[in-house]
């Protein structure tokens, strides 16, 4: 009797379970476009500044991309290098006073070394 209920229990939460389950839409393809990616992480000589880039399907035809810069002693985020800047594969300076990337400035696409200030 005892084995009997607790099979009847289990295939009761079974069920709920995938009924539950069925009703969740999903990922739809409007989702993709809300996503938001981080990649290309680089922390600065001493660890306290962490570099990275965060990437979305927000512009057109291609993914916006900005550079941020963490501070772990703060807690806090900023832009370092905005969508419009482009800019990736930041990497520190050795003594971690610069960082250079590749980017635009002005109409020109190339190597830019940069205050790491921003």
């Amino acid at each position: 009797m005892k084995l009997a209920t607790g099979i009847a229990l289990c295939l009761l939460g079974a069920l709920s379970a995938a009924a539950v389950y069925a009703q969740s839409p999903g990922l739809t393809p409007p989702d993709l476009h809300r996503l938001s990616s981080v990649g290309d992480v680089h922390s600065s000589p001493d660890g306290r500044w962490i570099l990275y880039t965060q990437s979305d399907a927000t512009g057109r035809r291609r993914a916006a991309s900005i550079l941020i810069v963490f501070d772990r002693e703060e807690g806090s985020s900023r832009v370092f290098r905005a969508s419009g800047e482009g800019g990736f594969h930041a990497r520190w300076s050795p003594d971690g006073s610069a960082v250079a990337l590749l980017g635009v400035s002005g109409t020109r696409f190339g190597l830019i070394v940069t205050n790491a200030s921003g």
